[in-house]
């Protein structure tokens, strides 16, 4: 009699624990699916924000929802450009985000050593970023053969500190 109980007790608790575990779980919010890149025309570059890579990832942070990328305590980031640049070719780009700090960025080309290979755009510092939403849009011509758009601190060894990017179109000239 005291093995059938055993075995009573035991299928009984077996019969509940299975029952917990295929019970649905609670449902937690979904993260949306990363969105299609948009292909390259060979004109115009849509960037694909996911791209992005910054020596301090943590830094460097994608929207839950793949809407914009944050840069906060950042000395740079860069984003591969579609199709490299020669000496002398340029492109139109245009950033639109948020910027949520005070210090603003530069903005030039690089090759893969992150060797400068441009004009610098800096009409994107301190008070000529103001607060908030903003589009920008400036040309850089390549001086050598570039790879990547990199975004820099305003000045050499300061940081971004807090700006979010939710898109950046170039146009190949």
């Amino acid at each position: 009699m005291k093995r059938n109980s055993i075995f009573v007790i035991g299928a009984i608790a077996l019969a509940l624990f299975a029952s917990c575990a295929s019970a649905p779980a609670s449902k937690e919010a979904e993260k949306p699916a990363k969105p299609e890149p948009v292909p390259f025309d060979g004109t115009t570059q849509v960037v694909d924000l996911t791209t992005g890579w910054a020596p301090i990832m943590p830094y460097f942070k994608m929207a839950e929802d793949y809407s914009y990328v944050n840069a906060k305590n950042l000395e740079f980031f860069q984003f591969p450009l579609a199709k490299p640049l020669n000496s002398g070719e340029s492109i139109d780009v245009t950033i639109k985000g948020k910027n949520n700090g005070t210090t603003g960025f530069r903005v030039w080309l690089t090759d893969g050593q992150q060797t400068t290979l441009a004009n610098i755009y800096s009409d994107a510092i301190g008070e000529k970023l103001p607060a908030g939403d903003f589009e920008i849009t400036f040309t850089l011509t390549a001086t050598g053969a570039v790879e990547n758009l990199f975004i820099k601190g305003p000045a050499y060894g300061t940081k971004i500190d807090n700006v979010d990017v939710s898109s950046i179109t170039i146009v190949y000239k």
